[in-house]
């Protein structure tokens, strides 16, 4: 692949991004310096859907905070994240370190989807994961995940892949399917061009 289409179809015109990374406000700054450096036709001409999986210890109770839920306030009387501090979204609040979504809020370009799941859920965390990477329970799985499969359905070749990885772990399931080449970075320093 040149480098030329890489950048042309790397952050501007990606389908899908999935970050994995322990630091989501900075990952989230950079990306947003990025999308606005963009010429302003990949901005308005295309969609952009960004997967962010906080793998590991997120506390979606504090991600996403019910704040107006009286049980969140009685269940989390030292935990709960004060009112004051959070950037409301209706009856929901997003964590204050996610204040560099504020502007895509009001943009309308941000949003929450909530109370994702599957029938009969088992209480695996590992388990839930490879179900929410791959959409399959466990007797159906293969090594397909829904990212890469949507990118194999759209006939992409491996040199115009719609669809990046962010971080510095292995690339995630999700976009793993057979024939399917997803490019992988682990900043978007990668992105940049060296003189």
């Amino acid at each position: 692949m040149k480098r030329r289409n890489f950048g042309q179809l790397g952050i501007g015109a990606c389908a899908g991004l999935a970050i994995g990374s322990g630091h989501p406000g900075r990952w989230l700054q950079t990306l947003a310096g990025e999308l606005a450096s963009q010429e302003d036709r990949w901005l308005h001409s295309d969609r952009i859907l960004v997967v962010i999986q906080l793998t590991g210890g997120n506390d979606g109770l504090n991600t996403v905070v019910p704040y107006r839920d009286e049980l969140y306030s009685k269940a989390r009387p030292k935990l709960g994240i004060p009112t004051s501090d959070l950037i409301k979204i209706g009856d929901m609040g997003l964590h204050p370190s996610l204040k560099q979504l504020d502007g895509l809020l009001s943009e309308h370009r941000f949003m929450t989807i909530q109370g994702v799941g599957y029938s009969a859920p088992n209480r695996s965390h590992f388990e839930s994961m490879d179900i929410w990477h791959s959409c399959h329970t466990k007797k159906d799985r293969t090594q397909s995940g829904w990212l890469g499969r949507m990118i194999s359905q759209q006939g992409s070749s491996s040199s115009d892949s719609p669809v990046i990885h962010l971080g510095s772990e292995p690339l995630p399931l999700a976009c793993q399917e057979k024939g399917v080449q997803v490019p992988s970075l682990a900043s978007l320093e990668q992105m940049r061009l060296k003189s």
